[in-house]
């Protein structure tokens, strides 16, 4: 967005989460992440990241068109309830 927030959006178009919102800043890590490992393998393609659900709960981001993923189950409680709602 303009003022530097990232933002997820729902399947309609609709602002899920807003980086600036409450504790959600946690979402500018995860698309740090992702954005840094696109520009070292030089991907200019704005493709969708995935989020995964595994059986035991846990969750991770995956990044198909630069090969990179992070374990949210790892950045403690609160980080991890940010994407846990897109999955509800």
């Amino acid at each position: 967005k303009e003022d530097g927030s990232i933002v997820i959006l729902n399947a309609e178009g609709e602002e899920v989460i807003n980086s600036k919102v409450g504790s959600n800043g946690f979402i500018s890590v995860v698309y740090d992440g992702f954005s840094y490992e696109r520009k070292k393998k030089n991907v200019t393609e704005n493709a969708p990241v995935k989020l995964v659900q595994h059986e035991d709960g846990r969750l991770t981001i995956v990044d198909d068109s630069s090969s990179w993923d992070m374990h949210l189950n790892s950045f403690g409680a609160m980080n991890l309830a940010i994407f846990g709602q897109l999955i509800n």
